[in-house]
Formats: structure tokens, sequence, C-alpha cells
């Protein structure tokens, strides 16, 4: 790593994305995934997506530092990138901190270090306690089915990112770290890898509550709306982007589940 301050970034990282122009930082480049700040983000180019990307334009773009994270992005985008690499590795929301200031000293853009003070007093702040009226889950867009009991009452969630086969998240992740602090996370099974398959039967086991998140996968379309109507068990679609994407996003949505002042 250089001894001076990179200024020109690329981002392989949505979530890195959108911190990093919302802290200042010359963002030169980006994946597709990479939404917001939309009227922003429209202006960069695009090197392709989290798994494949076309590293040889970097220098042509002037990028002088490329952004990874270990678990979005292949180990071969940090050994045949052509100019200098920071890979961050968050796997909890207590490995913000210490990740956006590696980010901060690799960019020079000074407002990570409030962005990781404010994560600071995130992870440190109690977590909250699971509300019992069902449309104050946080996160939450809309009710599939609505349940008929108290959140509390519910012994398993299933987070669900993915359908064919049905996968959801498991401890150990940076969503579940997420649901701990919204209190659901010590409902979460355990499981051997961090995104298991989930069985009919586990779907609809009794006493299940199954958040669909809006992303990775479009639970929210008609067509998947409706295969979820049809399980059994109450269902919420929930913000996938406040939940996984954990930069800037997923920070102003534990502030606010949290009451935590930034």
């Amino acid at each position: 790593m250089p001894d001076r301050p990179i200024r020109r970034v690329a981002s392989l990282v949505p979530s890195w994305t959108e911190t990093l122009l919302e802290a200042g930082a010359p963002v030169v480049a980006r994946t597709r995934f990479c939404l917001h700040p939309a009227e922003r983000v429209a202006a960069l180019p695009v090197l392709g997506g989290t798994k494949q990307a076309d590293l040889e334009r970097l220098p042509e773009l002037g990028a002088e530092l490329l952004v990874l994270d270990r678990e979005e992005n292949p180990r071969a985008f940090a050994e045949e990138s052509p100019v200098p690499v920071v890979a961050t590795h968050v796997r909890d929301v207590a490995d913000l901190p210490g990740e956006l200031r590696r980010l901060r000293q690799a960019t020079g853009a000074a407002a990570l270090d409030d962005m990781a003070q404010r994560w600071e007093a995130v992870v440190t702040a109690p977590p909250a306690p699971l509300p019992e009226a069902p449309d104050r889950l946080p996160g939450l867009v809309e009710w599939v089915t609505p349940p008929a009991r108290p959140l509390a009452d519910h012994a398993h969630v299933h987070y669900l990112i993915w359908r064919g086969p049905w996968m959801r998240i498991a401890p150990g992740t940076f969503i579940a770290s997420m649901l701990e602090r919204v209190g659901l996370g010590d409902r979460l099974a355990p499981a051997a890898t961090p995104y298991p398959e989930l069985a009919a039967d586990e779907l609809a086991a009794p006493d299940t509550l199954l958040l669909a998140a809006t992303e990775p996968f479009p639970f929210h379309r008609p067509r998947w709306r409706a295969e979820l109507a049809s399980l059994g068990v109450p269902v919420a679609l929930v913000d996938g982007e406040r939940y996984g994407w954990f930069g800037l996003r997923a920070l102003r949505f534990l502030e606010d589940a949290l009451a935590v002042a930034p």
C-alpha cells in the first residue's frame, strides 16, 4: 500500500460503493449491483458484477485503489488487480468500526472515521427487544401472511435469501448479527454452512416465522409472493438492503431501531 492517501477508488462491493460516495471518496467505477445513491452511481462506469468484472479497465479509468470484500468477491480479484487492493472482511456488525477505519486510511475520506464512531455506538448499545406488534417488525416492507400471535411466540425464524432451492441465513453471518441487534437472532437455527438450504417441512413447521428479503432474490414480485402466501405460516417481506448492506445503510437502520443518535 502506498504511503499516501489514495483518492480514486473502484468499488466492487455495493455496500462500500454507497458508503464511500456518501463519505466523499471519488469512486470511479462500480458493479452493476451498486445501486445507491442512484443519481451518483448512474454516471459511474460499470466493470461487471461482484463475481466477474473487467479489472483490466482499472488503469484507464484512473483507479488508484480497488475495494473488495472477502465475503462478496472472489480471491482472484485481489490476485489479478492491476492496482493496489484493500479487501475488507465483514461477518458481524462488530467488524464495521475497524473496517471503516481501514478504508479511511486507504482513501483519505475523513467522513469514514465518523461512520466508524457511529458504528461503535451501535455495537455497544443494548439489543432492541423484539416488538410485540407485527407492524413494528424492524425492516418490515409488508406482511404477506400476518401472524395471528405476537412475534415472540414464534420459536423459529428463517430469513430467506433464495428460491430454487430455498435458502436461509445461519448464525455467523452479517445478516444474523443484524437480526441479533433487533431481537431475532436467538431464533435462528444453527447450521454447518452460512446459507443452508431449507426443506419444505422446515418452511412450514409449527411456530415458524418467515422473513423473505427483498434482495438478493425478488420475493416481492407477485409470482413469489403468491408462493409465500401458500406456505401456511406467517411471512413478512423485509428490506434486504437494510439488513444486508453493511455500510451506511445498515448503520442508519440500526441507529433507528436501537434509538442511537447519529
